[in-house]
């Protein structure tokens, strides 16, 4: 993500036929406000 400079991932896992699951991450701003 940081390489693509993308805000937001997907991971998505398929096993077992009906048996799912996914995983959304969304990335920090690497800019932090000095308060």
């Amino acid at each position: 993500m940081q390489r693509r400079n993308a805000r937001y991932g997907l991971v998505s896992i398929c096993a077992a036929g009906a048996m799912a699951g996914a995983f959304l991450l969304e990335r920090e701003s690497q800019k932090r406000s000095a308060s």
